[in-house]
């Protein structure tokens, strides 16, 4: 399945411009990630993918489907930590959602703090601690 995908891109004259990486570390993920200037998730079923925080951890914007949890912390439409689209969007809307996205300035402390205000092990154990005194009355 993966030659198929690399036919593709060399079909497409991609080739200089996406990389099969086959698998990585957390600090190999990192690097790469901070070369990026979006995180694009096209999915059709997701819960909270990782990779939103992780992108946002790094400074980088999402451009992300309505899908599963994802609005709870990416409004719909272009905001301050990328594009949400709906789920069913097509390529005119990805394309114009990208121009829009190309042409923001993003504010990358901004998207790290708010990963880590939402995401960082502290947050999250205080989130359950909560929950769990909430259920304990």
């Amino acid at each position: 399945r993966l030659d198929g995908h690399r036919s593709w891109v060399k079909a497409q004259g991609l080739e200089g411009r996406i990389m099969f990486t086959g698998p990585l570390g957390t600090d190999e993920v990192v690097k790469h990630m901070q070369t990026h200037d979006v995180l694009m998730l096209n999915s059709r079923r997701e819960n909270f993918p990782c990779v939103i925080a992780e992108a946002w951890a790094c400074g980088i914007p999402v451009m992300s489907t309505d899908v599963g949890g994802i609005r709870e912390h990416l409004p719909p439409g272009l905001s301050e930590r990328g594009f949400l689209l709906p789920a069913e969007a097509g390529e005119a809307e990805w394309s114009e959602a990208w121009m829009q996205v190309s042409q923001t300035t993003w504010p990358e402390e901004s998207l790290r703090t708010y990963a880590e205000t939402h995401f960082s092990m502290a947050a999250v154990g205080a989130a359950y601690k909560e929950v769990y005194l909430d259920l304990l009355g």
